[in-house]
């Protein structure tokens, strides 16, 4: 049996070369941000040399950029949040946040959304190439029309990104060990990321793994949202859940080892991807793993959530599903509404390719039009006769070649890969992306050892534990194969490995067994 074990590769592009023309200031640690802040006034650039800077706060103006040196860090002392305030066309660069004890539903990077979650004082803001982690509350809240790329937001007291505004962009970002203390119900708000009031809200290759809660979560009257090239693991609720909102596409994202918390066992919440009560979504070309049978693969649901909500027009095709244990299943039920919802909801499954390690099981749940009665187990074929998966293909393999149309239809979008997955890519002659080559490699030695080997000239390696916490740092001279002993690597657990030179950073993680 195939592992996937996702290598999470992310490009970060060179800092200083992108600093806009206009003035800039440099900062040392020690000098009063908010006062140089107002001091300069609208569109100037700050760049804050290497360093801890303590207790900011700071309320920019519009057009500030904040770029930080490698090795630039703001410890909040318990400040409420880092950068906040109602301004447009901000940009925050290269600066890890620690150390803030924002509120629960507030952001450490922070839009300054009403209170219903509609307004956002922020807009067109950017955040790209930062490290958020051990704060209060939620890492970045999004306003209107932001970019947030290449961040790495992990071990966040309750969640990594929240709210959503209208037009954002959230991509390449690694969001992990958010909520890692259960602090927080997930149920109400926690783990990987909650966008509410979100509309035309672009969610693309991103890595959400380990996240106490969902990976990406949409909830509450959303439009035109688009979820593409994610890779969402084991985190204790659904990797994508799109809750009581409309019009989305869900495409070509890796989904295997979600839900498996404490509601994975009901009903069909507990799934890798999850529509609930919501209406005019498309889930294709997707790539599926069910390894524990308590757990779902793609499954909607419908309840009385008001205001005219409706699970309805959904189409789920072209996804590979995979269940390695006899359980979970994939289709659809109704706690309410049942009639309607069998005979007229217009909800469908079709061309979609199952590998069921037993085949004659009931991985299936549908009701029979006209029906007033809860969904039933169904086999595939029980399943085609309800009308769905007229097209669909249903085999054993355990091990099945890449999709037909993942060099058409995924391809381009991947800068992830599950190394397992992609030795079938390359059985198949589906060519890796330029992204997702040459790049950081990193093994275990014999001794115990971190065997590293950078392509791109680097000079600083840092291996971090599952906390975050740096346990280990070595300079490099030179392009080359490099060892890392760090002493503390002696048990077993995920470390991640980053390497820092002239053309950004790299990351990857590593497993220990």
């Amino acid at each position: 049996m195939r592992n996937f074990i996702l290598t999470t590769i992310s490009l970060i592009l060179c800092i200083t070369a992108r600093i806009t023309a206009g003035k800039t200031v440099t900062m040392q640690a020690g000098q009063n941000v908010q006062q140089a802040v107002d001091r300069e006034g609208a569109t100037t650039t700050f760049l804050f040399k290497a360093g801890t800077y303590h207790s900011v706060k700071v309320n920019p103006h519009d057009g500030q950029q904040f770029i930080g040196e490698d090795g630039t860090v703001w410890n909040g002392n318990g400040q409420s949040y880092a950068i906040g305030g109602a301004v447009g066309n901000v940009v925050i660069r290269n600066i890890e946040f620690t150390g803030y004890n924002a509120p629960a539903q507030h952001g450490v990077i922070n839009s300054f959304p009403g209170g219903d979650g509609r307004s956002h004082g922020a807009h067109h803001w950017t955040i790209e190439d930062c490290e958020i982690y051990h704060n209060g509350g939620c890492g970045i809240a999004i306003g209107n029309n932001f970019i947030v790329r290449n961040n790495h937001v992990h071990h966040q007291a309750q969640i990594g990104l929240c709210y959503g505004g209208t037009g954002s962009l959230v991509e390449g970002n690694e969001i992990s060990y958010c909520n890692y203390n259960a602090q927080y119900e997930w149920g109400w708000e926690a783990g990987g990321s909650k966008f509410k009031y979100a509309n035309d809200l672009v969610l693309r290759n991103n890595y959400v793994h380990d996240n106490h809660g969902p990976g990406l979560w949409a909830d509450f009257c959303e439009y035109n949202n688009t979820y593409e090239g994610n890779v969402l693991e084991n985190n204790f609720a659904p990797g994508i859940d799109h809750e009581i909102s409309h019009t989305a596409t869900i495409r070509c994202n890796i989904a295997h080892g979600n839900s498996w918390g404490d509601r994975s066992t009901e009903w069909l919440y507990g799934s890798q991807i999850f529509l609930s009560t919501s209406d005019q979504v498309e889930v294709s070309h997707n790539v599926v793993r069910v390894t524990e049978g308590t757990t779902n693969g793609i499954t909607m649901c419908l309840q009385n959530r008001g205001g005219g909500r409706y699970c309805r027009d959904n189409t789920v095709h072209h996804n590979d599903i995979t269940h390695t244990v006899v359980g979970g299943h994939n289709g659809a039920d109704a706690d309410w509404d049942r009639y309607n919802f069998w005979t007229s909801g217009n909800n469908s499954f079709d061309n979609n390719a199952y590998h069921l390690v037993d085949p004659f099981a009931k991985y299936f749940r549908w009701g029979a039009p006209g029906s007033n009665n809860w969904s039933e187990w169904l086999t595939f074929e029980e399943f085609q006769g309800r009308g769905q998966e007229a097209d669909g293909t249903m085999d054993d393999n355990m091990d099945p070649d890449v999709p037909d149309w993942w060099a058409r239809e995924c391809q381009d979008l991947f800068t992830y890969f599950a190394s397992g997955y992609e030795g079938v890519i390359a059985k198949r002659g589906a060519s890796r992306p330029a992204a997702a080559r040459s790049r950081l490699n990193a093994r275990l030695t014999s001794c115990g050892a971190v065997a590293v080997f950078v392509p791109e000239q680097v000079h600083t390696v840092q291996v971090l534990d599952a906390r975050g916490r740096k346990i280990a740092q070595t300079k490099v001279t030179q392009r080359a194969a490099l060892t890392v002993h760090p002493r503390d690597l002696s048990g077993s657990g995920v470390y991640l490995i980053r390497a820092y030179g002239p053309a950004g950073s790299f990351s990857t993680r590593l497993l220990v067994p």
